[in-house]
């Protein structure tokens, strides 16, 4: 359609500004070229905002230019693809226009940023150009207005070394436009038009159409750095300055992409056969990703890791071309769209970082940014919030982008991207953590100090990386841009509510900590116990209501027909109301152990987002919400786990994401092939999602996806062979340590194995093809091997480490059994393993920050100096060898009886030999603790653990007796247990 007045005057405004813009910034600079530059990039943000807003849904507008249509005129097209396109440029470009100011004071005063101002506003110009273009030979005049303003920022320094790598990327730019323009030529030739809507209708099959499609292919993959013509990228950026490098990753790169993705899917699929020549350049996509993600690998400076991290992510652009010529439902163009735009945030966001560290330290070397989380938090945020874009982890917009590319790929039949894509994610978690990771590491130079940074700086950065990950919380916005928008979904009256006090009773404090300066000792106190107590009180009337019959849920839209959706059933309420208790005790234990230590801010902030992530895990009511709230897990946890800085922790940081990244590659592989499978990943109760899909005619795929989906959950419920991490991950703090065995990640491995079991296959569908059983056998050889590795321990955290790989997999065991009374006694371990196990873990801590006990042979004639710790720690370790009156009793009464139920006998052997060798690596130390001597030269008398220590340990050690002596209660966790048994699996 043509235009209507507003369209038109938007569309101009996004390309005649900027051009104004520049023009005035040449004629004069100083603090009027600094507003000229805003002024002219904000008023192109308004017209590209204006244009998104004017053009509905799903249409496209026309702009004659100068009144004259195609073919005798040049016409412009404005679609919600180029709409977002040009928001996206602008928004980036004001940005960096921001940061440049201050960055450009430090580096050369006031003629480095004369001279980038009008070149920043000659690109956004050029870009904004390029992307209404509906022109072919259009197309190559604003290709190349790019390309000469990029060339200009890259020179900008004025030295020997950025002359040479402007001159190299001249070279090729002009090579490319050279082969462009043969191709622009040769259409012309043969069918005398240019316009591209024109010549989708003209092209006929020929030599002339398939030899231009090629030239022009080869030109624009010069031009946008596309393997194997990307030489020119690595140096321009070691190069150019930071702002320059935002530029020249965000956005020039993408204008060669889109007009590569225009001619491939909008001109020429209708005339030519183009499958085997999408799947070459496709090809060169994997190629870019594998090759760009090793070179990035290697690097010893941010900026070239960043660099190649362009080239890999410019490989997943191309891997979209074979995608959306053969997917039919737009999943890979949505997909495409989506990665470009969060890309263009990220990358730009971290460019501006790494500028910061070169502003600060005066370098980017990765190993001697030691210290930067301390000195510049902001910084070390930005690079991890825009590197969780570039991973494709959730809630970022990367994640988004790569679901519809993995749902495209899978729908379509071409699993090998789909392998490309998740091996890919593996390699960028590696170069994104070796990045924030060092800055996380202690620096022992107290002599180094880091330059201040100016606060725009900081907050320019870290908002563009903020919007990559908004994006992906946001994607209904974009994506209704570009007519792919999610079902819309209603919740009846204030059901929405619970599940939002949940999460934001912990979320809310948490961010607040995150900015408080560590001597706000007392506020950051109150605010980490008021969340406590309130999450907890509303989690008290919540239960309540569950089991009064209320439903309680939300629905926000995410992705078409998968909806971020939170549930509150009886299942997730025993597992949310075990977070929420074992918060505030940990929440007293944690003030007191970390008293004095720095970080403090950092520490609890990530607490409380870790507590958010699990209540998150508890209330999903499909796949995609848990795989979100799955992922935040890992990402709040990891600094949690390395937060002593030293380079053991950091060893076993890195075990920790290998294992959990892993993990989440497994299962996302899995949802998105189920998804494609039977089109839902809601968890059903009563029967599993699967209960109504016939699966007996091809049933190898469900299998497989069982199989993934429980390795997915697996690594973080330390099943064998996943379990690797976990003992290793005792070098963090006591109160990290805690919350990983008894609060937060295996327990979320163990609930994710009850979703799957009970809400996806069902226990009828897991019966019958016999997944339940082989779940079960992985299930026992972990108990007995957890039990034996446990028994050679002599570092007492380590002990306990194994003893969790072998708790934790009773509530597995009690899933695959199926039967009511063994899955009671899985569902009330969850909780009974989860007290006793954090009583052990806060014992502990104590032993080792008052005696500086840590190793097993260290123990003899503790219970003399500490009576009251080691009585909670023998109450505990009593009630995991299965003691009664203890809660451990319980626990293995039920999974006993109920595996003679199902007929299962052998698992009673399976649990009086995990008994035994319970007691055989629990009872040495008991005797040692209390009926030997002390070694000579201890200090005598007592010497208990402060009191914000011995009281979380004495309240945890009472409930211990209390649950096992009045199991039977009504408001016990056996009578929840059998609730959700009764009402929801077995009804």
């Amino acid at each position: 359609m043509t235009a209507a007045g507003p369209i038109t005057w938007f569309a101009s405004a996004t390309v005649l500004l900027p051009l104004l813009g520049a023009a005035l910034c040449f004629l004069k600079g100083g603090r009027f070229g600094a507003a000229v530059v805003l002024v002219s990039c904000v008023a192109s943000a308004a017209g590209a905002f204006g244009l998104a807003v004017a053009l509905p849904a799903g249409r496209w507008a026309e702009v004659p230019l100068g009144g004259w249509p195609a073919p005798l005129g040049i016409a412009w097209r404005v679609d919600g693809l180029s709409s977002l396109f040009l928001l996206t440029g602008a928004l980036i470009s004001t940005a960096v226009a921001a940061f440049a100011e201050p960055y450009f004071q430090a580096k050369g005063g006031k003629a480095l940023a004369d001279h980038f101002r009008p070149h920043l506003l000659m690109l956004l110009a050029g870009l904004n150009a390029l992307f209404l273009s509906g022109d072919a030979f259009n197309l190559y005049v604003t290709l190349e207005i790019v390309s000469l303003a990029a060339v200009g920022l890259v020179a900008l320094d004025g030295g020997r070394t950025a002359l040479m790598a402007a001159m190299r990327y001249l070279i090729v730019a002009m090579l490319g436009s050279l082969a462009y323009l043969l191709g622009v030529a040769l259409l012309y030739g043969a069918y005398g038009v240019l316009d591209l809507a024109l010549l989708s209708r003209e092209i006929e099959p020929g030599v002339a159409p398939s030899v231009a499609l090629a030239l022009m292919t080869v030109g624009l993959f010069a031009k946008g750095a596309c393997f194997p013509l990307h030489a020119w990228l690595p140096p321009a950026h070691a190069s150019a300055p930071a702002p320059a490098s935002a530029l020249l990753s965000g956005l020039v790169v993408k204008g060669a992409l889109y007009i590569l993705f225009r001619l491939w899917v909008d001109v020429f699929p209708g005339a030519l056969s183009l499958d085997w020549a999408a799947q070459a350049v496709g090809a060169c996509g994997a190629a870019a990703v594998l090759w760009g993600s090793l070179l990035a690998l290697r690097q010893k400076r941010v900026k070239p890791l960043l660099a190649y991290s362009t080239l890999a992510q410019i490989g997943y652009l191309l891997m979209t071309v074979p995608l959306m010529l053969s997917a039919a439902d737009g999943a890979a163009y949505s997909g495409m769209a989506f990665l470009v735009v969060s890309h263009a945030f990220a990358k730009a966001a971290m460019f501006l970082a790494a500028g910061s560290l070169t502003y600060s330290l005066g370098h980017d070397r990765i190993e001697l940014i030691k210290g930067t989380a301390g000195w510049h938090p902001v910084v070390t945020f930005t690079l991890a919030i825009g590197g969780l874009t570039l991973i494709g982890l959730p809630p970022s917009g990367g994640f988004v982008a790569k679901w519809l590319l993995l749902e495209a790929a899978l729908a379509s039949g071409q699993w090998w991207w789909a392998v490309v894509l998740l091996g890919g994610s593996l390699f960028a978690a590696g170069y994104v953590f070796r990045i924030v990771s060092h800055t996380l590491l202690r620096n022992r130079d107290r002599t180094r100090r880091a330059r201040r940074l100016p606060t725009r700086m900081e907050v320019v950065a870290l908002l563009l990386a903020v919007v990559s990950s908004a994006l992906g919380l946001a994607a209904a916005v974009p994506l209704g841009l570009l007519d792919a928008a999610p079902a819309e979904e209603t919740v009846a009256y204030l059901s929405w509510l619970p599940p939002a006090l949940i999460l934001l009773s912990s979320l809310v404090p948490g961010l607040i900590i995150f900015l408080l300066p560590e001597e706000r000792r007392r506020l950051r106190t109150v605010l980490n116990l008021t969340g406590a107590v309130v999450k907890l009180v509303v989690v008290g009337l919540v239960l309540i209501g569950v089991y009064q019959g209320l439903r309680f849920e939300a629905a926000v839209p995410f992705l078409p027909g998968l909806p971020l959706y939170l549930r509150i059933d009886a299942l997730s309420m025993l597992f949310v109301t075990l977070s929420a208790s074992l918060w505030l005790v940990t929440t007293v234990y944690a003030i007191g152990y970390l008293e004095g230590s720095p970080h403090r801010s950092r520490f609890f902030g990530f607490f409380s987002i870790c507590v958010t992530a699990t209540v998150g895990i508890a209330m999903a009511g499909n796949f995609i919400t848990f795989f979100i709230f799955y992922e935040l897990l890992t990402l709040s946890t990891f600094p949690l786990v390395v937060h002593r800085g030293t380079a053991k922790v950091m060893r076993a940081g890195y075990s920790y994401l290998a294992y959990s990244l892993g993990g989440s590659t497994a299962l996302l592989l899995g949802m998105a092939w189920l998804y494609a499978l039977i089109g839902t990943l809601d968890f059903t109760e009563a029967g599993g999602t699967l209960d109504a899909v016939d699966v007996d005619g091809n049933p190898l795929p469900f299998v497989l996806i069982f199989i993934l989906l429980i390795g997915g959950v697996g690594a973080k419920a330390a099943l064998v062979p996943l379990h690797g991490w976990l003992p290793k991950a005792m070098a963090a703090p006591a109160p990290v340590s805690a919350l990983l065995h008894a609060v937060a990640v295996v327990k979320a491995g163990a609930f994710g194995v009850l979703r799957i079991v009970y809400d996806v296959f069902g226990g009828t569908l897991a019966q019958g093809m016999g997944l339940a059983a082989g779940l079960a056998v992985v299930a026992a050889v972990t108990i007995l091997y957890g039990s034996l590795r446990a028994l050679y321990q002599d570092d007492l955290k380590r002990r306990l480490a194994y003893s969790t790989v072998s708790q934790v997999s009773y509530i597995v065991l009690g899933a695959a059994l199926l039967g009511p009374v063994g899955t009671i006694g899985g569902l009330v371990h969850l909780v009974h393993q989860g007290i006793m196990k954090i009583t052990l873990f806060f014992c502990a801590g104590n032993l080792a920050e008052t005696l500086g006990i840590h190793k097993v042979g260290e123990m003899a004639g503790v219970g003399r100096r500490m009576p009251w710790t080691m009585a909670a720690f023998s109450v505990a370790a009593l009630g995991m060898i299965g003691l009664p009156p203890m809660a451990g009793f319980v626990s293995k009464w039920y999974l006993g009886t109920g595996a003679l139920a199902a007929g299962e006998a052998w698992v009673v052997a399976v649990l009086l030999a995990s008994s035994l060798l319970n007691a055989a690596y629990f009872l040495p130390i008991l005797h040692a603790a209390w009926f030997r001597a002390p070694p000579a030269g201890a200090a005598k008398g007592r010497h208990e653990a402060k009191s914000s220590l011995l009281w979380p340990t004495l309240v945890t050690a009472a409930l211990t007796v209390i649950l096992g002596l009045f199991a039977s209660s009504p408001v016990a966790p056996l009578t929840w247990a059998e609730y959700i048994a009764t009402q929801e699996f077995y009804p």
